[in-house]
């Protein structure tokens, strides 16, 4: 994906409010602790490593999966 991508799910655009808005307006709920997953994911691959470790570190997920996704990516960042 190319950065202009990741800025958009970051930031949002006029049809989409991005993972920053998300977690602003829907701070405690399942849809903001998701967007901190996907909002460090795309700070990850933008190579913004503080900002990834930083929101990744905010998610908190009853899944399996992707709470060692979100782990694996915290590793990937620090690395």
């Amino acid at each position: 994906m190319e950065k202009k991508e990741w800025d958009k799910a970051i930031k949002g655009d006029q049809g989409y409010p991005g993972f920053e808005k998300i977690i602003s307006d829907y701070s405690s709920t399942k849809a903001a602790n998701l967007a901190y997953f996907y909002l460090g994911t795309a700070y990850l691959n933008k190579g913004e490593y503080g900002k990834a470790i930083e929101n990744l570190n905010n998610f908190r997920g009853d899944d399996a999966f992707v709470s060692a996704e979100a782990l694996g990516s915290i590793g990937d960042a620090y690395v």
